[in-house]
């Protein structure tokens, strides 16, 4: 029994050595997260890596992201320091109509119409001061999002 015991536990050990996951994560060039996915490691078939899966799909003209991470928007330097450029790309069906900055309190610094054939804005971050602001941007759509910059 003394015997058994140990190769028990060790075999039970061993089972578990194999297939293990390990979660891969995927950026974007402004450094938010686009995909989480599992990777198996120890798997007998082999698998493709993340950015080969997207490289490939972006070829195919597909993608496995959802329609609403479709729509890129950057803006930099982020940290900003004096002026920040926003750029972004505008599709057929949805484009940004309307921009505003606001203090992490809340208030309310910028405010602009956007044209649906403009793709870029400069915000003067000269005079305000040091901390972290929120550049929200409405689409035709009415759906919103907000981006995070940093003053330094």
């Amino acid at each position: 029994m003394k015997t058994r015991l140990p190769f028990l536990f060790s075999l039970f050990i061993f089972s578990f050595s194999f297939a293990q996951e390990k979660l891969v994560f995927s950026y974007d060039a402004a450094g938010n997260q686009i995909l989480r996915d599992r990777l198996c490691v120890g798997c007998v078939k082999t698998q493709e890596s993340i950015v080969e899966k997207l490289e490939k799909e972006e070829d195919e003209g597909g993608s496995n992201l959802n329609d609403k991470n479709k729509f890129k928007f950057a803006a930099y330097p982020n940290p900003v320091t004096d002026i920040l450029q926003a750029y972004w790309e505008n599709t057929e069906h949805e484009y940004i109509t309307h921009m505003s900055m606001f203090t992490i309190e809340n208030k309310l610094l910028f405010s602009n119409q956007i044209s649906p054939k403009q793709a870029n804005q400069d915000i003067n971050f000269a005079g305000y001061p040091p901390g972290l602001y929120i550049l929200t941007y409405t689409y035709n759509t009415n759906r919103r999002e907000s981006y995070k910059v940093l003053k330094n």
